[in-house]
């Protein structure tokens, strides 16, 4: 989802990010065969041009082959002129219960099937805060509403080819960002949202189960999105609906056009705050660091994550051990003059130690407590690195405890320890930093 807007997408190294348009439309992945399209900025004043390049999936050559929904303009419950703006006539859309999700599309290309997310040609390649890819979720799923295995590639096996297939894989206890999920049954983890003929997707054929329409019978069994209530007749109806919503399981509500691949959110306004409060980061550990020091958003997120409590905790007291260990390199270096090493986030953290000392030789003393208290300040970056360097020593190898090792490779490294430090810093499992939306 995109809060009011998808933000940048940074450059990594080693991605598929083939090449980018005038326009800020990137190729997101490509297998040489097919490539996946999609914005790198898009808010509610993009042209629809670009709003409409979402997970657009092409050929090498140009030709579109897949579309998707583009992007959805979100909006909360309290900005009912805007709503009613973009919205119109209720009676021109199809309204469902938003749920948190990402949602995957099957198709079936050059003798092969495909299950892609809007950024991935491979879901079994994506992923996001969960040791499963999307491609597994849905593997799984499958399996646990058909009671058999390896239900996936059977089921490709009894679709129409010629079909583009629709499913939101729901959020679960590793990957959900507000929503709980406790309540979910093994057979609701997966939502058929409908399909639509491959070269014509107008109209989309939206699923309802228990009312027969044009999809494969086979996919009957299949839960449908959540239906509301009561139909909605006026945008005042709807806003007045969300209101009542427990932000806890659903997001509000999502609306489809009828004759359109064309979607809207419209959510409560506690879920937005407890959203912007989790963040797009994948990693919750690193997103701790990002708001320890907002007290405010600190109590927000103990509120979304209680189970999460004593990892904070555990985070705080490793912090305070680091402040320990950076005091006593602080009296081996400075007070005792001797020559040590130390890693870049580590080292720099030492000298502003120092830096405050220098300006008043008289007063400032460090201790252990002053160096909490510059700890505290230091990027959330520099504070997960150290973390992780720290339980590493403490965990991975408990009797051999490594040395220290200085990664600033300008700084003079001692030939003695140089192996030691190369082979130290090799063997730190990668780091995982924010990402973009999905």
């Amino acid at each position: 989802m995109n809060l009011f807007k998808d933000t940048p997408l940074k450059e990594k190294k080693g991605t598929n990010c083939v090449s980018m348009s005038e326009e800020g439309i990137k190729c997101m992945d490509t297998d040489g065969i097919l490539e996946v399209w999609n914005y790198t900025e898009c808010d509610s004043s993009s042209p629809e041009e670009v709003k409409q390049q979402r997970g657009l999936i092409k050929d090498t050559e140009g030709n579109t082959i897949l579309h998707s929904f583009g992007y959805t303009e979100e909006y909360t419950h309290v900005q009912t002129d805007a709503i009613r703006e973009k919205i119109g006539d209720p009676a021109d859309w199809i309204f469902h219960y938003s749920v948190e999700g990402t949602l995957l599309r099957m198709f079936y290309h050059g003798e092969q099937w495909y299950v892609c997310t809007h950024k991935k040609l491979n879901a079994f390649k994506s992923r996001w805060s969960c040791k499963q890819t999307f491609g597994e979720l849905l593997e799984q799923g499958l399996d646990d509403i058909f009671q058999r295995k390896g239900t996936l590639e059977w089921l490709q096996g009894q679709l129409p080819t010629t079909k583009v297939y629709f499913f939101l894989v729901r959020s679960n206890p590793q990957n959900r960002i507000v929503c709980h999920t406790h309540h979910l049954q093994k057979h609701e983890s997966i939502v058929f949202l409908g399909h639509y003929v491959r070269d014509h997707p107008l109209p989309f054929c939206f699923y309802e189960k228990g009312v027969e329409g044009e999809e494969p019978a086979v996919l009957r069994v299949m839960e449908s999105p959540s239906a509301l209530p009561h139909p909605m007749t006026t945008v005042e109806e709807v806003c007045q609906l969300v209101s009542t919503i427990d932000p806890f399981v659903f997001q509000g509500v999502i609306a489809f056009r009828k004759n359109g691949m064309q979607s809207v959110k419209v959510l409560h306004t506690d879920y937005v705050k407890y959203y912007q409060v989790r963040g797009n980061n994948p990693n919750l550990r690193f997103r701790y660091l990002e708001v320890r020091n907002q007290p405010e958003q600190l109590k927000l997120l103990y509120v979304l994550y209680p189970k999460y409590t004593l990892l904070f905790d555990e985070y705080e007291g490793t912090l305070y051990q680091i402040a320990r260990v950076i005091y006593q390199f602080y009296v081996q270096r400075y007070i005792k003059n001797q020559y040590i090493t130390l890693p870049r986030e580590e080292y720099l953290l030492l000298k502003k130690c120092h830096q405050w000392y220098l300006e008043d030789r008289k007063n400032n003393r460090i201790f252990t407590q002053k160096v909490l208290e510059i700890l505290a300040n230091e990027p959330p970056l520099h504070l997960y690195k150290m973390i992780r360097r720290f339980h590493y020593e403490r965990d991975v190898k408990p009797r051999h405890p490594l040395p220290y090792a200085r990664t600033d490779m300008k700084m003079e490294i001692p030939v003695y320890n140089q192996k030691q430090n190369q082979e130290f810093m090799a063997s730190l499992p990668p780091l995982t930093p924010p990402t973009s939306p999905k």
